[in-house]
């Protein structure tokens, strides 16, 4: 496997985060999305990769940026509450560490929608 089909495998599986949200979303939303929606937008990117005394094995470090896009502020809170409790709480030979580094929050204003961004950083081995 690698690290995108494991994180949107993670991100797409849990049934509490699934219900709470219309759509789970890699980089961008669809064009013209309902205004009363609530989605997740997800982008990563590799940063770094150490080498592991393992035989020709390393660890790459992922940073993950997890956005909640909704109108309603408890709507927003709960969805990043799902969010953190699925994230904090993984635990899996390829993930090896998720760690929450920023939470961003903000007013999308053409839109009137919030936007609150949660970023990680991950430790992942392949």
């Amino acid at each position: 496997m690698s690290f995108a089909s494991d994180i949107y495998t993670l991100m797409t599986s849990d049934s509490t985060l699934n219900a709470a949200v219309d759509g789970i979303y890699y980089q961008i939303v669809p064009d013209n999305p309902d205004l009363d929606e609530v989605n997740i937008v997800y982008t990563f990117s590799l940063t770094d990769s150490i080498d592991i005394l393992e035989k020709n094995n390393e660890i790459d470090i992922y940073s993950l940026s997890v956005s909640i896009v909704a109108q309603d502020t408890a709507e927003l809170d709960t969805v990043s509450g799902h969010v953190r409790t699925l994230l904090d709480n993984y635990d899996s030979t390829a993930f090896r560490d998720i760690k929450l580094e920023t939470t961003e929050q903000e007013l999308e204003g053409e839109r009137e929608q919030f936007v609150k961004t949660l970023n990680y950083k991950i430790m992942y081995q392949n």
